[in-house]
């Protein structure tokens, strides 16, 4: 027997299985759970940074390092985007110099 018709067969006897189990044993779809925040340890110091304009200098580890401390922040996309909704938060935070997208 492949692998593709074990798992098939396997499949099956999983579906009936489930079926003769009584309602509330049976398991809910659950959508993706939020990440926790986490603290920054990255020893940046992202005012500085902010102030110099060298945000971008940043490697996308430790961008991502500052945004999992942001609470709803999104870990995803290109560094330009890292940077960007960095800048923005810290803008939030410190205030001064705006956070503009590079071209």
């Amino acid at each position: 027997m492949d692998k593709e018709n074990v798992l098939k067969r396997a499949g099956e006897h999983i579906v009936a299985l489930r079926e003769m189990l009584p309602l509330d044993l049976k398991a809910e779809k659950v959508a993706g759970s939020k990440r926790k925040v986490e603290l920054d340890v990255s020893g940046v110091d992202w005012q500085l940074l902010l102030v110099e304009g060298n945000v971008s200098t940043c490697t996308i580890p430790i961008l991502k390092k500052k945004l999992r401390s942001i609470e709803g922040s999104i870990l995803t996309g290109k560094k330009d985007d890292l940077v960007l909704r960095v800048e923005e938060y810290l803008q939030k935070e410190f205030g001064g110099k705006k956070a503009v997208k590079a071209e």
